[in-house]
């Protein structure tokens, strides 16, 4: 109850976006909305203003939501382990997002908007390591953004089963499609620090990012889903350990023995 009132205190006091971050977010909103709004600015290959402009800002507002989401839940629990998490806007991987949309005729979203930094806050204990960072921590720290975005695509599926709407599945197909991306270990993606903070937690983590995106978006029961996400994960985590990761955990004695 104490580390709950702990994390209160310490979000009232810190939760909030520098001037910087802000202006970060605002762009990669308004690109992320454009992206996702590409084929909706009129019918067929006809480009109306009024209409573009109009989903363009129906998507920046679903954009800003998934964005927020996933960030916010990184800045919340990194506040817990003495961290302040700090949103960095990646201008290339924008710009490449846009390329892709141009090309692909806005059949595929490539969605990096940018990624989170991690700092140390003076006066507070961190993570695992009491004076240093944890790559290990940070992992989890990071995993907690993609992990929001499955969350927030699962209750836009509980909604839309009582109020179908077509902005409810574009938010449903956004998040799912956020995590996906976020989940890559490429820089500036959270998938990132997750893979180097952790193989083993990666392998887990990308099999149950993917496999939830896959059984959210299809018509199954959403408890089936979540169930059915989390079993490929297990298995999918025992694979990549029985095949690749189990020799590494060996002694060098034990391999001169099987030799």
């Amino acid at each position: 109850m104490s580390e709950m009132h702990d994390l209160k205190a310490k979000v009232k006091k810190y939760y909030r976006f520098t001037p910087a971050e802000l202006r970060g977010l605002v762009i990669s909103i308004l690109i992320i909305g454009f992206i996702v709004s590409f084929r909706e600015w009129g019918p067929g290959n006809e480009v109306m203003l009024s209409v573009g402009l109009f989903n363009w800002f129906n998507s920046s507002l679903l954009a800003a939501l998934t964005l927020l989401a996933f960030i916010s839940a990184q800045k919340i629990v990194s506040l817990q382990a003495g961290l302040n998490a700090e949103y960095r806007m990646s201008m290339w991987a924008l710009s490449f997002g846009l390329l892709v949309a141009f090309v692909s005729r806005g059949y595929i979203w490539f969605l990096i908007p940018g990624g989170i930094i991690f700092h140390h806050m003076a006066g507070h204990r961190l993570g695992w390591y009491r004076y240093d960072v944890n790559y290990f921590a940070l992992a989890i720290l990071s995993l907690w953004g993609p992990i929001a975005n499955i969350v927030l695509a699962i209750i836009f599926k509980i909604i839309n089963g009582f109020i179908f709407h077509p902005m409810f599945q574009k938010a449903i197909a956004l998040n799912l499609v956020f995590a996906v991306y976020s989940i890559l270990p490429i820089p500036p993606a959270a998938g990132n620090k997750v893979y180097f903070g952790s193989r083993m937690l990666y392998a887990f983590s990308l099999v149950l990012v993917v496999a939830a995106a896959v059984f959210l978006w299809i018509d199954i029961p959403i408890w089936i889903a979540i169930g059915g996400a989390l079993a490929v994960a297990v298995v999918g985590w025992l694979l990549y350990y029985t095949i690749w990761e189990k020799d590494m955990w060996q002694s060098p004695y034990a391999k001169m023995r099987e030799k």
